[in-house]
């Protein structure tokens, strides 16, 4: 059976590979956590979020027996990637509604490993690609 983009999780692609690495080595979702591969299988709110996702952004999706849901979602940052010749990428955690719980934006170093960005003179909210890490209610 063929599916169409919008049924399926989508090719691996750079950004979905760095979502990949960060949620393994950050330890973000339990490893008996089953990964969503359709995008049929999240809840309306989800669904309309990964539809959404332009060719710089990616998401990936993950549910526990229990039928917790963890949804992640990506964006390269050009910003940050140029100004410190590292991957960078900016991550939201978003709830089963849809709204986004924690964020931030983080490098990849030399060994893989990603840590939160910090660019000298940076002024969040102001310098394009500047996110500084959000927990909502906290």
């Amino acid at each position: 059976m063929n599916m169409s983009p919008v049924e399926r999780r989508g090719p691996r692609t750079r950004i979905t590979s760095f979502l990949d690495s960060f949620i393994a080595e950050r330890g973000c979702v339990p490893e008996a956590a089953q990964p969503i591969l359709s995008v049929l299988r999240l809840p309306e709110t989800l669904q309309r979020l990964a539809v959404r996702v332009t060719e710089s952004e990616g998401w990936r999706a993950w549910m526990s027996e229990a039928g917790a849901i963890w949804f992640v979602r990506g964006k390269i940052s050009n910003t940050f990637t140029r100004r410190l010749s590292r991957p960078a990428m900016h991550v939201f955690f978003h709830d089963v509604a849809g709204e986004i719980t924690e964020s931030g934006t983080f490098m990849q170093d030399a060994a893989g490993r990603w840590d939160p960005c910090e660019m000298p003179n940076a002024r969040p909210g102001r310098d394009p690609g500047v996110t500084p890490v959000y927990r909502r209610g906290r």
